[in-house]
């Protein structure tokens, strides 16, 4: 579990990386505005203001670098993780809006650190409601969250 951070989750995330140098990365993240699971498909290099945990701001406005490109696209197999939620009537949704707070963050340095020698490289970002707002069940979101995995790691063949 990463921390929300401004300062230490970037750290931590670098060097988790660099010590796994793993073939798949899903990142969960839990957010209020979730109606179900939600596949972020559009990572942003801008932070808000908004405080972290620690009570801190970001040092500046991006995730990385202005240099950086302004918007990178997921690297999870969106379609079918959200066919397959839809078939199983979890709730699931798209978003072109991960935010811009660590979520993001987390979301736009996770595509920049993917490996992309690897031709079945697969990183993203989702979201999902507070388990106690009984948007689904416990056993709702555990069914949901290893069908994802299931589909990432079928993708990565």
């Amino acid at each position: 579990m990463l921390p929300v951070e401004w300062e230490k989750t970037p750290q931590d995330l670098d060097s988790l990386y660099a010590r796994e140098q793993p073939d798949v990365i899903l990142h969960f993240g839990v957010s209020g505005l979730a109606r179900g699971f939600v596949i972020e498909q559009v990572a942003q290099n801008t932070c808000s203001s908004s405080i972290d945990a620690c009570g801190a701001s970001p040092r500046g406005r991006y995730v990385t670098s202005k240099a950086d490109p302004a918007t990178l696209p997921t690297l999870l197999p969106a379609s079918k993780i959200f066919r397959a939620l839809k078939d199983l009537e979890i709730p699931v949704a798209l978003s072109d809006d991960a935010g811009t707070y660590l979520c993001n963050a987390v979301f736009y340095r996770a595509v920049c650190l993917t490996d992309d020698t690897k031709p079945t490289r697969i990183s993203g970002f989702i979201h999902m409601p507070p388990l106690y707002s009984r948007v689904f069940s416990h056993e709702r979101a555990l069914q949901g969250g290893l069908e994802i995995v299931r589909i990432c790691l079928q993708c990565q063949h």
